[in-house]
């Protein structure tokens, strides 16, 4: 028997889903705080080895398809992105632009 919010696929159980909102998307938190998490999210995501990962793969699809540009959709304060691009450096590519697109009522995207 599933519980109210589980996905099943074919007979397996795969995930639970949540409805939940993103605080620092809510117009009433205060914008200190929802830049010292901004910041907080940045650094955390700069300790892990997402960005030398995700470099890896979007240097091989920029490699294969020629493209030199890169569109970030939904990407916040792009913060993440920044060190996306400088591991990107690192393997030798440079995209020649960069288009961060932010949700309707993003503050700060890019920044």
């Amino acid at each position: 028997m599933r519980r109210l919010g589980e996905i099943a696929v074919g007979s397996r159980l795969t995930m639970r889903r949540y409805h939940l909102f993103e605080f620092l998307d809510q117009s009433w938190l205060p914008e200190q705080v929802r830049a010292a998490a901004t910041r907080y999210l940045n650094a955390a995501y700069g300790t892990t080895p997402f960005p030398a990962l995700w470099a890896a793969v979007i240097a091989r699809v920029l490699g294969e398809c020629g493209a030199d540009q890169i569109v970030d959709i939904g990407s916040g304060s792009g913060g993440p992105m920044k060190l996306v691009l400088a591991e990107l450096a690192r393997l030798g590519r440079r995209p020649r632009n960069l288009h961060l697109l932010c949700g309707e009522g993003s503050r700060g995207c890019g920044g």
